[in-house]
């Protein structure tokens, strides 16, 4: 049974505060790996109380707030692309929901994907977040198949690169599904699915993995998904979508090595019943309304309280 309390007005009148509050909390994307087909980033974890949560979960529990505590938002950045044969991307930073009556609900950033000098360059993992891909080997010693960066509770794991040289880079894992392997030494492997979430009150796709890069302008490079930067053929990879976790996609070359893309940023949402009134926000807060409840998305750090 939810605990309510009342909540008097200025003319006398009561409404009932309504202390249940659904959260949906996404880290920030890893970045892709460098050049001549760098391997994707993995998503942001997705942990949710009002949809399914990624790495196969259920919804979580929902949080019971109450009236004058102030609660901290933090909206995890999407990991840099690497720009360097020998580094991977970075991984992408924590998105959480805290407060002093509340258990800290921490969704942690995608893993950053494997870079081409590497050789068999394994993807990173970062907790919970979905793992990055796996790079390809160099091309100028025969590379055994680079590792993806292990899944997590909240996210699947990158994709394993092929063997060989002049091999092309696979897909960053996602919240929804492991990343691709390249299936071919000319075609990139795609992003692993993301997953749906409806808690603004439609439905969106988020949180997949970025796809793996290639090293010809004629190869085919991986597609990300669900919010996931497209891996590259001639240039940079793309970068992740802002507010949905997805991983940067894997670099390729254009006259020179290519960088890999950002993973998009991460995004916290509450939602509440509308009876509550609309609460006070600080940071990058938008306010909308669903039905009989409010929703508000923060797509960058700060706090809200009733």
């Amino acid at each position: 049974m939810f605990a309510k309390a009342a909540i008097f007005s200025s003319s006398g009148s009561s409404s009932i505060f309504n202390s249940t509050l659904h959260y949906e909390v996404i880290g920030g994307g890893g970045g892709g790996g460098y050049a001549h087909g760098g391997g994707g980033g993995g998503a942001g974890a997705f942990i949710s109380s009002y949809d399914s949560s990624g790495g196969g979960q259920s919804a979580q529990p929902s949080l019971t707030i109450s009236q004058g505590t102030t609660y901290t938002v933090t909206v995890g950045l999407g990991g840099a692309g690497s720009t360097s044969r020998s580094a991977t991307g970075s991984n992408g930073s924590s998105s959480s929901l805290s407060g002093a009556d509340i258990t800290t609900i921490t969704a942690n950033g995608g893993g950053g994907g494997g870079s081409y000098d590497l050789g068999a360059s394994n993807g990173q993992s970062n907790g919970n977040a979905s793992g990055g891909a796996g790079s390809p080997g160099n091309n100028t010693r025969s590379g055994g198949g680079g590792l993806g960066g292990s899944g997590g509770t909240y996210g699947y794991a990158g994709a394993i690169a092929q063997s060989g040289s002049n091999v092309s880079g696979s897909g960053g894992g996602g919240a929804g599904g492991n990343g691709a392997t390249a299936s071919a030494s000319n075609i990139g492997g795609n992003g692993g699915n993301g997953v749906t979430s409806t808690i603004k009150g439609s439905s969106e796709y988020v949180a997949g993995g970025g796809g793996g890069g290639v090293g010809f302008a004629s190869h085919t490079a991986g597609s990300g998904v669900a919010g996931g930067g497209n891996g590259a053929s001639t240039g940079a990879g793309d970068n992740g979508t802002a507010g949905t976790g997805g991983g940067g996609g894997g670099g390729g070359y254009v006259s020179g090595d290519t960088a890999g893309g950002t993973g998009g940023s991460g995004r916290v949402v509450i939602r509440f019943a509308s009876t509550n009134g609309t609460p006070s926000t600080t940071g990058g807060a938008t306010v909308t309304t669903s039905g009989s409840d409010t929703i508000v998305t923060f797509t960058s750090s700060g706090t809200f309280s009733f």
